[in-house]
């Protein structure tokens, strides 16, 4: 059973998946930040702001909600079908929140006070069995943590001191109700730091004595290490990547943990040579992972009992000057993929693990049904 739903970090300051062609620019995406949860339905956010939902596996796309002047959320999380949470910021303060539990047939808005109007939100999590939603929010100086029970308001669970001097938390999950992890990176020491939670946010303490030390092993000058937002599916076994950039060599990290966090095992290694983009990794199960790598290429990869890699290879690849702009995949089998290309945005979707890959057209109505 998936515990929890993490999102990639979409604010400002966050990962850019932006690429340039050579000649004109494609035309701006239509869908945005694709999220698959069964065969039919699904979420995304097109660029105009506007949330929209399908129900018949990407075919067609209905708005269910749309941001006041084209805005984009500064974060999102689709847990499930019909969940759904989108944050949004505002002047003097304040942090928007709006969310679903009915596919977007109705919407709850609240207003957070936040400690800055430069406040970067760095992402929202959702723990599904209790229901229970939470948001971060980061300034240089200050992170806030909030959080919402089911039916209850929200309520601020930590406003800690950024004591670390040059420290960039990156993202954040939680795989139970008391149980979560920030990360992020340290830039004076060069590392990424793995922070623990057991007490609903309340305090925090430093979970990963091996973590600090791991990409010290390595060459660290003229070198950028950023570390994803981790992926837990009980409140002991995880997984966390880490892409080490260095002027014309980057390479793709995976580690995984046994014991929450306390220590952690890698579990590969994937070159990417000079390519500039982040990579983006998801698991629909705790054994399958899948990997973009950046512009044209996706991978898969099976894990052991161990959380060794047991079998790992390319899904689909696609020729220059074209970006896969974002995956979701449901199960080993089933998934879909959004692609940038010259002419456009274009949908595929694999039903047999990435064998081969069929192209939908779709639709994205002008407004709900």
């Amino acid at each position: 059973m998936r515990f929890a739903y993490w999102t990639a970090l979409i604010a400002a300051g966050g990962m850019s998946l932006a690429t340039t062609f050579p000649t004109t620019p494609a035309p701006l995406p239509v869908l945005e930040h694709l999220t698959m949860h069964t065969h039919e339905a699904g979420w995304a956010i097109t660029s105009q702001g506007q949330i929209v939902h399908t129900v018949n596996g990407g075919a067609r796309w209905t708005p269910v909600l749309t941001l006041p002047g084209g805005v984009h959320p500064t974060s999102v999380a689709f847990p499930t079908t019909n969940l759904a949470m989108i944050t949004t910021g505002q002047p003097a303060k304040s942090l928007i929140v709006q969310q679903t539990s009915d596919a977007g047939s109705s919407w709850e808005t609240s207003v957070l006070p936040i400690s800055s109007n430069t406040a970067t939100v760095m992402a929202s999590a959702w723990v599904i069995p209790q229901k229970t939603a939470w948001i971060a929010t980061q300034t240089p100086n200050h992170i806030q943590l909030w959080r919402k029970r089911s039916l209850g308001p929200w309520k601020e669970m930590w406003h800690g001191i950024d004591m670390m001097g040059s420290t960039t938390v990156l993202g954040f999950g939680f795989a139970s109700d008391k149980t979560g992890w920030l990360t992020g990176i340290n830039a004076a020491l060069g590392r990424p730091f793995f922070m623990r939670t057991q007490n609903d946010g309340r305090g925090w303490s430093n979970a990963a004595s091996t973590l600090q030390w791991l990409p010290n092993q390595r060459p660290t000058t003229n070198a950028t290490v950023i570390v994803n937002p981790p992926h837990f599916w009980t409140t002991r076994t995880g997984w966390l990547d880490i892409l080490v950039s260095r002027p014309h060599h980057n390479t793709w990290e995976l580690f995984t943990t046994q014991n929450g966090g306390t220590s952690w095992q890698e579990v590969t290694g994937l070159p990417l040579g000079s390519n500039p983009m982040v990579p983006r990794v998801s698991f629909p199960n705790p054994a399958f992972g899948v990997l973009a790598t950046g512009h044209q290429d996706v991978w898969t990869f099976r894990l052991s009992k161990t959380g060794r890699i047991a079998r790992q290879k390319a899904i689909l690849h696609h020729p220059p000057w074209t970006r896969i702009s974002s995956f979701t995949f449901t199960s080993s089998t089933t998934g879909w993929a959004l692609v940038e290309t010259q002419q456009g945005q274009r949908l595929e979707y694999t039903m047999n693990g990435g064998n081969t890959w069929h192209r939908e057209e779709f639709t994205v109505l002008a407004d709900r049904d």
